[in-house]
């Protein structure tokens, strides 16, 4: 009897699995990348289930002379999305830009660096239970000399 219950809560827990990455595929793919598009993409695109009130740290290498551009959603449900860029010494090296369809962080290198890309949300949970949900993460590199200059 107890081999039979583990294996149902193995099935269980396979289900749920893969019902929740269901769910994530499906927040993917109704994001817009446009604000990406004049990019090349530095790494894949992260996705992860993350809690209410919990926070992330992301480690990203900077190369001179480059223009990065962090994209960052999550369902609303998990709460506001805070973002920032740090560098070794603690500085902030992003800023965050909000149009009327897209929200995404700049980065401009001019020299090669570590930053720590922080992540969090500020929803706290009134019963105790912190809701989960789908965050994503993608950067987009440019050189500088790939800017209109004017």
């Amino acid at each position: 009897m107890t081999t039979q219950k583990t294996i149902f809560i193995l099935i269980v827990l396979m289900t749920f699995s893969n019902l929740s990455f269901g769910q994530c595929k499906n927040f993917v793919n109704s994001l817009d990348f446009s604000p990406l598009q004049a990019f090349e993409y530095c790494e894949d695109i992260k996705v992860a289930q993350m809690y209410s009130s919990s926070e992330a740290e992301i480690k990203q290498k900077l190369e001179p002379n480059k223009r990065y551009r962090i994209l960052a959603n999550a369902q609303n449900h998990i709460g506001e999305m805070h973002l920032n860029a740090v560098n070794q010494k603690g500085d902030t090296v992003s800023m965050e830009v909000k149009t009327n369809e897209n929200r995404y962080w700049e980065i401009m290198s001019d020299k090669k660096e570590k930053v720590e890309i922080q992540l969090h949300f500020t929803k706290s949970s009134t019963t105790g239970i912190n809701t989960s949900g789908c965050v994503v993460l993608a950067i987009g590199e440019m050189e500088n000399s790939n800017l209109v200059e004017k």
